[in-house]
């Protein structure tokens, strides 16, 4: 984690989508399993404000002196930061205890494709929110909101065309 910590400021060696970024996530995650760590509600909560916190001031500074550099790496996978966030939301859901929510299924269902659509976009969105914070933190959360609810009733609509055609196509063929 170390190394990938410091590959990740020091180079663009590291942008946490490589395979040493994606192992050290999954060892994490494996470790955190075999161990059966947990972590009660409040800390899982603070787990992910501090983090969260610490990334909106880097935001902030790093726009202030003009450090694009910074920018661009501060939301990659490897970034110890994004990690600690990614602990924390995922004991706070845990503890939740919540077996069937259809708000939290539908919302789920489409956080992969806003992780797609603002991932492959070059960075257009990060590097946006990151001047935006810098203004108004309010008017940057109302950027993020909105553009993931667009994202998502995009992502409905396909769904939506994708099942259409599946049921053309599957209707004279036979699935087993």
């Amino acid at each position: 984690l170390f190394f990938c910590f410091i590959g990740l400021y020091l180079s663009n060696a590291h942008t946490g989508s490589d395979f040493l970024g994606l192992l050290i996530v999954y060892l994490i995650g494996r470790y955190m399993g075999l161990h059966k760590q947990t972590l009660k509600r409040s800390l899982a909560v603070i787990l992910w404000v501090v983090p969260t916190f610490l990334l909106v001031i880097l935001c902030i500074v790093g726009h202030k002196i003009n450090q694009d550099r910074l920018l661009w790496h501060l939301f990659n996978y490897c970034n110890p930061l994004i990690i600690l966030q990614s602990v924390g939301i995922m004991y706070f859901v845990i503890s939740l205890k919540i077996r069937n929510n259809i708000f939290l299924n539908w919302l789920g269902a489409h956080c992969f494709a806003i992780y797609l659509i603002t991932e492959k976009t070059n960075k257009i969105f990060y590097i946006e929110w990151a001047k935006t914070s810098s203004e108004s933190f309010i008017l940057c959360l109302c950027e993020i909101i909105g553009v993931s609810m667009v994202i998502m009733l995009l992502d409905t609509v396909m769904g939506m065309l994708n099942k259409k055609i599946t049921d053309v196509v599957v209707k004279d063929k036979k699935v087993l």
